[in-house]
């Protein structure tokens, strides 16, 4: 079987063993990469993270954190990886169809219905990081700008979505939100676009501010965005 194709019983194999070998002094490594982003080992143990050694026998997991993506349901339908360095490419995910996923949507289904709004993000760590601070509505979209099939899976737990993509010199968290406001003209849903400083994504800005501030900028950018109807169309 080509390593990109994992079965279902191969995929839980290595989320488990990759798990258990980031408690390991093997893991070391693994484990040191993330407590250096914040990561506490609650959250490594919540999400299930792991690492895989250099001598790891599939090439694409070799010296990575192991993240299993999971599907409402709570299935682990695929993994991601990162390298512990940030030479490109950094990120690899094994292949399906994200347009019809979000990540951590199996943890955030609840709160989201609770409260009846969903926060969007792009990144992995976005997500972990905002459920680690308390901010337990974050879902990612994980694949750059959302799909329109993404919207309607977060239609059946909620009808407000806050929008908070990473901003940076090519304006892509900016056209991502664009496009969010151009897929749902005339729908329900209501969408509230979040700034956040140039540069900075959700993951940085709430390790550096903490919940508070970031609880903050999303009730502005809801409270903001009533006050400016029709801002794309």
């Amino acid at each position: 079987m080509n390593e990109l194709e994992l079965s279902d019983e191969e995929r839980k194999t290595l989320c488990q063993l990759s798990h258990a070998q980031i408690k390991e002094p093997e893991g070391k490594l693994g484990l040191e990469y993330l407590e250096n982003r914040g990561i506490s080992k609650r959250t490594i143990v919540e999400w299930e993270l792991g690492y895989c050694p250099p001598d790891a026998p599939l090439y694409h997991y070799q010296n990575k954190i192991v993240i299993p993506y999971k599907d409402v349901y709570g299935k682990t339908i695929a993994v991601a990886t990162r390298k512990l360095t940030n030479d490109k490419p950094v990120w690899w995910n094994e292949s399906f169809n994200k347009g019809y996923h979000l990540f951590g949507l199996h943890q955030a289904r609840k709160e989201i219905y609770k409260k009846n709004l969903a926060i969007l993000v792009e990144g992995y760590f976005d997500v972990i990081s905002l459920h680690q601070h308390g901010i337990k509505m974050a879902v990612g979209s994980c694949s750059g700008a959302s799909q329109f099939e993404q919207w309607c899976l977060l239609s059946r737990y909620c009808d407000r979505i806050v929008l908070m993509f990473d901003r940076d010199e090519n304006r892509s968290g900016q056209k991502g939100i664009k496009k969010a406001f151009d897929d749902f003209k005339g729908n329900p849903m209501k969408i509230y676009p979040c700034y956040l400083p140039m540069g900075t994504d959700p993951d940085e800005f709430v390790r550096k501010n903490g919940k508070k501030d970031m609880i903050a900028r999303i009730r502005k950018a809801v409270e903001e965005k009533k006050q400016r109807k029709g801002l794309f169309y």
